[in-house]
């Protein structure tokens, strides 16, 4: 917002409500589920298991040995488009501070 002039940041709405109005008209508009409370309660729809032309997204969904969920989200293409046989590190990103703390407490959220 620092770019913008003070008579239109005056009109923006705060970041919260934004985000607010985000999460209402997507539960209109696409009917999404209830926010789980613990990982076990995340149940991914079939609509979601895809990209928005078909092609498979949710590449691999598990629990561990010490019983933490593990979601991955991927295209294939994005799979060969990084081939990881052919690098040392791979690096990752996850917005888990949008989680619920119930949610993250089931699940790996680590930064490491």
């Amino acid at each position: 917002l620092q770019y913008f002039r003070h008579d239109v940041k005056a009109v923006i709405p705060s970041a919260e409500n934004m985000k607010r109005q985000i999460r209402r008209y997507r539960k209109k508009v696409h009917c999404l589920p209830t926010n789980p409370k613990t990982a076990a309660e995340i149940n991914i729809p079939d609509s979601m298991k895809t990209d928005g032309t078909g092609r498979v997204f949710l590449q691999h969904d598990t629990v561990t040995s010490r019983g933490k969920r593990v979601l991955i989200f991927a295209t294939d293409t994005m799979l060969d488009a990084s081939d990881c046989s052919e690098v040392d590190i791979l690096n990752a990103d996850g917005t888990f501070k949008n989680m619920s703390t119930a949610v993250c407490s089931d699940m790996d959220c680590s930064s490491s």
